[in-house]
């Protein structure tokens, strides 16, 4: 399997000079009418922007239903009956008319346009700019007095084609049944349609006695939840699809994944796509969204390999953010992974950063077996003084007899936790260089290596980027039986301070796992431009002199080499007999 990343080009959205980054148009029903902005094409036949007379204008797109729009607008008395004089109450009656008010602009049911920009569609090849308009209609509207003497208008709008659909009580009409039948709904009221494939028939209810028929929106909301799918509307687009089916189908970087055959007799190859936004802090300067600050991520003990969380982004492309896109969060260690943005609030004319929330695709419980965090030792809970000792267990003699031995060394705490399906990132801390401190030299290194380590703190300066979890097996029987996992080369980097990478030598070719030599992959390596580039390495280390970076990294090596074990004990009760190939960043690329 190979996999290549591809970064396109992302313009991004108007300068943060600009007061908006989109306009605000009220359609006209009553023959209220108005200028658009300067440069931009009328909407609809007559229509009022009120862009620069609203105070504030709050955005919200969210994966529970439909966008959202609120904001505050003045109503000011008719000037022209005031002219250039100072206001002094009390006015006449023609000098107390409002201009919306009376003119009924703010009330329930009326269209409202926001203009503003987002990337290119949900599995889209492009990734540049573009305008929509999207159509919403006031929902709820607040009436109170403001500043001085004119009051203000507080205004919620939701979605237009969403609304009526929770006002339609005849979805029987339309044609189908499961996802075709969604995807009728969405063009009946002019949105378009994102959506996986079900064959689940949708039931409807109608009206009983003192109970009102249900709305379209209630048949396809009770749909969705019936086959764990989420169902919302985001740039005019209703979504339809499972959490799982939406990730990496939305982003900037297009990482393609081709899946190569495993029949020689029969060489295929099939491409598939995994896009995705790239997420790091600190920021590279080659990510398009700049984050303000560390994101902030749950994981939960009892479900381990879920996730959740939220960032803030600088406005000049976190405005173009929707739900559906994917994130990839790098650079912290047991948190790195792809989240699914479920939510995107900014305030439109404003500076303020925008905030961003995501998570893990949900699991279904039917499908997916959702792991947990094993049992591990199980110890007296409670003591007056003293360690915490454990439990003592009582098994068959049998049973003990087959059970392999317990090696202090795999008791490092550095080992933990080991990497998983869920998270193949784990790799060992290394906070001190100390392992001929705390174990026998001898016991652990061979005569050629028997150099002290060096003590030092803090050396490991770059994270591995290989999946420790599904790696290459390769089983050997002669000249002795081995099994290798993760077989490593030192390769020196030099640099200030002096840096030596970790290389792996077993990869997948042909389906199958091989052993290459160190000069093959020192070749792989430097090709695919380093640490800094998009080679695979399991980890780059530090020292203050080079020897001493040879050192740690024969240190760090070992802890490595070590947690396999662990690995390989979880993954096999015993040793594995036969070879197998490892996950799609183990494939030999050369």
């Amino acid at each position: 399997m190979t996999v290549l990343t591809e970064r396109a080009q992302w313009l991004v959205s108007p300068s943060t000079q600009q007061m908006f980054a989109g306009r605000l148009v009220v359609r006209d029903f009553t023959g209220v009418g108005g200028t658009p902005r300067s440069g931009s094409t009328t909407i609809g036949s007559g229509s009022f922007d009120i862009s620069s007379l609203v105070t504030n204008l709050n955005v919200s797109y969210t994966m529970d239903m439909a966008s959202q729009l609120s904001f505050e607008i003045v109503d000011p008395f008719n000037t022209s009956f005031i002219g250039t004089e100072p206001i002094r109450p009390p006015l006449s009656s023609e000098a107390r008319e409002l201009n919306f008010t009376n003119k009924n602009i703010f009330i329930p049911g009326r269209d409202i346009v926001y203009e503003t920009s987002t990337i290119s569609s949900i599995d889209a090849d492009g990734s540049s700019k573009v305008f929509v308009n999207q159509l919403f209609e006031i929902a709820q509207v607040t009436f109170a007095q403001g500043p001085g003497l004119s009051p203000t208008y507080s205004v919620q709008c939701y979605t237009k084609a969403i609304q009526q659909m929770k006002r339609d009580r005849n979805p029987s009409q339309i044609r189908g049944s499961g996802t075709s039948f969604v995807a009728a709904a969405a063009k009946k009221y002019g949105l378009r349609f994102y959506g996986q494939q079900t064959s689940k028939k949708q039931t409807i209810n109608k009206a009983k006695g003192s109970q009102q028929a249900e709305s379209l929106w209630d048949v396809i909301d009770r749909l969705a939840g019936e086959v764990k799918f989420v169902c919302f509307e985001v740039n005019g687009v209703l979504v339809f699809a499972s959490e799982k089916y939406l990730l990496n189908k939305w982003g900037i970087e297009k990482q393609a994944v081709v899946n190569k055959s495993k029949d020689v007799t029969k060489p295929t190859a099939t491409t598939s796509y995994k896009r995705y936004f790239p997420i790091s802090f600190p920021n590279s300067v080659n990510n398009p969204l700049q984050l303000t600050a560390y994101p902030s991520i749950t994981k939960s003990s009892n479900d381990a390999y879920q996730g959740d969380g939220s960032f803030t982004v600088q406005r000049e492309n976190g405005t173009q953010l929707r739900p559906g896109m994917t994130v990839r969060i790098t650079n912290i260690p047991n948190m790195d992974g792809d989240y699914l943005i479920t939510g995107v609030q900014y305030e439109d004319m404003s500076m303020e950063h925008v905030s961003v929330q995501f998570r893990t695709p949900t699991k279904d419980e039917e499908k997916d077996k959702i792991k947990e965090i094993k049992i591990g030792t199980r110890r007296q809970a409670t003591r007056t003084s003293g360690t915490f000792t454990p439990i003592a267990k009582i098994e068959s003699s049998k049973s003990s007899r087959n059970k392999p031995l317990i090696r202090n060394y795999l008791q490092d705490a550095r080992l933990r936790p080991l990497p998983s399906e869920d998270s193949p990132y784990s790799y060992p801390r290394m906070q001190s260089a100390n392992l001929t401190k705390l174990y026998d030299r001898k016991a652990i290194f061979p005569s050629s290596e028997q150099q002290s380590s060096t003590l030092q703190q803090g050396t490991l300066l770059v994270e591995g980027n290989l999946d420790l979890w599904d790696r290459p097996i390769l089983v050997q029987t002669t000249p002795q039986s081995e099994v290798k996992t993760l077989y490593s080369h030192t390769m020196t980097l030099g640099g200030s301070p002096p840096k030596c990478v970790l290389l792996p030598l077993i990869y997948t070719e042909n389906g199958t796992a091989v052993e290459k030599t160190p000069a093959e992959a020192e070749t792989l390596y430097t090709d695919n431009g380093g640490y800094e580039g998009s080679a695979k390495h399991l980890g780059v280390i530090s020292g203050e002199t080079q020897r001493q970076a040879i050192t740690n990294a024969r240190d760090y090596a070992k802890l490595l080499s070590w947690q396999q074990e662990l690995i390989l004990q979880a993954k096999f009760s015993s040793d594995p007999t036969e070879s197998s190939p490892g996950g799609t960043d183990s494939e030999w690329q050369a």
